[in-house]
């Protein structure tokens, strides 16, 4: 009975002296007995942020830094041209009527080689009708029953009223020559054609006595042939008439 005894009471003590033992470990985490993994206690591990791209710097027209790649000559060029005031606009270019006496198509070849080889030029100056050749003209100037041949012509600033006989240039009368001064006008429905403001005409005795009535002026004598009315568009003319062997100026449009 008594070693019964002992032997309980032994077994007693080598149990409790296993408990508290274990007491004196440090137990290992069990993660089961938490509801937070023990993970969640530290921050996880992040990956090294990105440096932010360097800004690339605003792009112009020469890269100064590589001389290579613009022209010195042309940025100054430029530069220059920027400080100079802007050029005005460049002029009205006029389309001015004159012809050479070759392309006058009412001249014989025997005046237009004469014309030619003093190089004169035959101005234009249709106001009525723009396309119509003008200042030269044919009528019996000289005496009845003859047709002439006038023509007025330009050549180095001055002007001419040139009459040839029989449309021949063996002898020529220069009735009237005169400094040209410029006399162009614009013409009045295309602004950008000029016309001459001088032109000739064949006029007849009607017309040299209505005028001397009306204007007065030298007294015309026997009108027995035609005449040149010379005229200055839309102001004034005078009247050419051979007399005598000579040319007289009577009285025209006033």
């Amino acid at each position: 009975m008594k070693v019964q005894v002992w032997l309980l009471v032994s077994l007693l003590l080598a149990a409790l002296a296993c408990g508290s033992g274990d007491s004196g470990r440090v137990r290992p985490v069990d993660e089961s007995d938490h509801d937070v993994p023990a993970a969640a206690d530290t921050q996880p591990e992040q990956a090294p942020a990105e440096k932010p791209a360097a800004r690339r710097p605003a792009q112009r027209a020469w890269d100064t830094s590589n001389p290579e790649s613009f022209d010195v000559e042309e940025l100054n060029r430029q530069r220059a041209k920027s400080l100079l005031p802007s050029p005005p606009p460049p002029p009205l270019k006029l389309d001015t009527l004159r012809v050479k006496p070759s392309e006058h198509p009412e001249l014989p070849s025997t005046i237009i080689e004469w014309l030619d080889e003093r190089e004169y030029i035959i101005p234009q100056s249709s106001f009525s009708n723009l396309g119509e050749y003008s200042n030269v003209i044919y009528g019996e100037f000289l005496r009845k029953g003859q047709q002439d041949c006038a023509v007025l012509v330009i050549k180095e600033g001055n002007r001419s009223l040139i009459v040839f006989p029989q449309g021949k240039t063996n002898d020529p009368h220069i009735v009237c020559e005169e400094e040209d001064s410029n006399f162009w006008a614009v013409y009045r429905t295309r602004p950008t054609t000029a016309v001459y403001l001088y032109k000739i005409e064949v006029v007849g005795k009607e017309y040299i006595l209505e005028r001397y009535r009306r204007y007065g002026g030298p007294m015309p004598p026997v009108i027995t042939h035609a005449a040149i009315n010379y005229i200055i568009v839309e102001k004034a003319s005078s009247v050419f008439y051979y007399h005598i062997d000579n040319w007289i100026e009577l009285q025209g449009a006033d």
